[in-house]
């Protein structure tokens, strides 16, 4: 754990909070395959508590991508984006078309 709060005191409005739950898998660990030993996923979301009347909590990650092939489309594009860096001898300061 990190970053633990020192109170106990309840959330008001418009304190905001992350919840990040995540998997962390260490290398040498046998009850993963090799090729996940070292991989840590986190997947966080920003959440603030509303003002009284308001509808629920206002999570602030809400269009964040959080499905796997949203993720891996993320990953694509990136690796994507930075072979043209590379092929048009960029070193990845300039502004991509998209």
């Amino acid at each position: 754990m990190h970053d633990v709060p020192t109170t106990s005191a309840p959330l008001c409005a418009n304190h905001c909070i992350t919840i990040e739950p995540g998997i962390y898998i260490p290398y040498g660990d046998l009850r993963w395959p090799e090729g996940f030993w070292g991989v840590g996923v986190r997947i966080e979301d920003v959440v603030c508590v509303q003002e009284k009347g308001e509808p629920g909590p206002l999570v602030l990650s809400r269009e964040a991508v959080k499905e796997v092939v949203d993720v891996e489309a993320l990953g694509l594009k990136a690796r994507e984006r930075e072979e043209r860096r590379k092929m048009r001898g960029t070193d990845g300061d300039e502004e991509d078309d998209d």
